[in-house]
């Protein structure tokens, strides 16, 4: 954490900071009316990523302090002229492509960026030393990760990233707020004002930003906020320039306050929230599901709903088919089997021949399975015996399942 607060400032200031921490839109000045505190942005796309990014995914904790070095360090190289001392080039060729193990996401938008960034500035030779180092390690990785790159594709294209039915405009209004028109007032400085040296990084950071609004680099759209939030790091850059340029020092911090203010407000929720903390599991649930588990034989094989955290997985009971997200960054492509659970789960015709492609020998029937695949009167709940004594979960036995 401390890592990151200093590579940002030292590189972007403190709109950097505040542009990682207190990033927001439209929604957090509803404050201002009920005076009530809550992460106002939490439905939103354009969630706060303090909260939403660098606590959940781990990853990020090596990826923001190394990543934001990176591209301090390769902008200097591209657009300062600056060249890269001879002692520095393993060590940065390896921490570039070691990169691609703690966040692939990380790894590919940051080496697009400065590919880009060498290829308009015609200075792709020097970053041609670090390179060489990087490719290997990162490939290493890769091949692991991706299961010797038997990992499905999952390149995709969907416009508007998260807009989905919505007014393209109004979604990203509601999601940035006064963000959405800075790219306006920075593109004219760059192009007439007080920033035309900064045009070709300006022309970068924004064509890869656009290109991430609808060619999606996971399996989730919401997954590829990992990819924009380089860009829009980088942006912060010209933030600051202009704002040094433009702004009379005494007055610097008010656009900053109003820009990062729905963020502030999501931050301060959060501060008090957790003291509450966060929920991983109810106890109530992981003790029904102990009760079920300790009559269940050892080698069990349970067909559950696919999330992160069921409450069978937790007594370390096999499950056919799991999260779809760990499956997918440990370079297991699911889709076949991810088809014959929902086959299971919702009851169709072909359901017995793939519990028995899947191995199962349990389905599990608790809340997330009703969420999910709705409380339908599955042919098998009227063929196969229910083990469970509790009330709220329902565990059927596939043993001698009738033909």
């Amino acid at each position: 954490f401390v890592v990151t607060l200093i590579a940002l400032h030292r590189w972007l200031g403190w709109w950097g900071i505040g542009a990682l921490f207190l990033n927001g839109g439209c929604a957090g000045w509803i404050f201002l009316k009920i005076g009530a505190l809550n992460d106002y942005q939490a439905h939103l796309a354009w969630k706060n990523f303090f909260l939403s990014v660098f606590i959940t995914q781990r990853g990020f904790l090596f990826a923001f302090p190394a990543g934001i070095y990176l591209l301090n360090l390769f902008f200097d190289i591209c657009f300062k002229g600056k060249n890269l001392h001879q002692k520095l080039i393993v060590p940065v060729g390896f921490l570039w492509g070691i990169l691609s193990f703690f966040s692939l996401h990380s790894f590919l938008a940051i080496s697009l960026l400065v590919g880009s960034w060498a290829l308009i500035t015609g200075r792709y030779k020097k970053i041609i030393p670090p390179l060489i180092i990087a490719v290997p390690v990162a490939l290493f990785f890769i091949l692991i990760s991706t299961d010797m790159f038997q990992k499905s594709s999952i390149l995709h294209f969907k416009w508007g990233w998260m807009a989905d039915n919505q007014n393209f405009l109004k979604f990203w209004w509601q999601n940035t707020g006064l963000w959405m028109i800075l790219p306006i007032l920075i593109g004219y400085e760059v192009w007439r004002g007080t920033l035309i040296q900064y045009r070709s990084f300006f022309i970068t950071i924004m064509f890869w930003f656009f290109l991430y609004t609808f060619v999606m680099f996971a399996p989730w759209a919401w997954d590829n906020i990992k990819m924009m939030i380089w860009p829009y790091l980088c942006f912060c850059l010209l933030l600051k320039e202009a704002s040094e340029n433009r702004i009379p020092k005494k007055f610097e911090a008010i656009p900053g306050m109003i820009l990062l203010f729905t963020g502030i407000v999501s931050l301060a929720w959060s501060v008090g929230n957790t003291q509450k903390g966060y929920v991983l599991y109810r106890a109530d649930d992981l003790i029904d599901a102990k009760h079920i588990m300790d009559i269940i034989p050892e080698d069990a094989v349970f067909a559950t709903a696919p999330i992160s955290k069921h409450p069978a997985s937790y007594w370390g009971k096999a499950i056919a088919v799991g999260y779809a997200g760990h499956m997918w960054s440990h370079g297991i492509s699911a889709e076949e089997n991810e088809l014959h659970l929902k086959k299971i789960m919702t009851g169709d015709k072909n359901w017995k021949e793939s519990a028995r492609i899947l191995g199962i020998t349990h389905i599990y029937w608790g809340p997330e399975e009703i969420r999910l695949y709705g409380n339908h009167k599955q042919p098998w709940k009227s063929v196969l015996p229910n083990i469970s004594k509790i009330r709220e979960i329902e565990v059927y036995e596939l043993k001698n399942t009738p033909e």
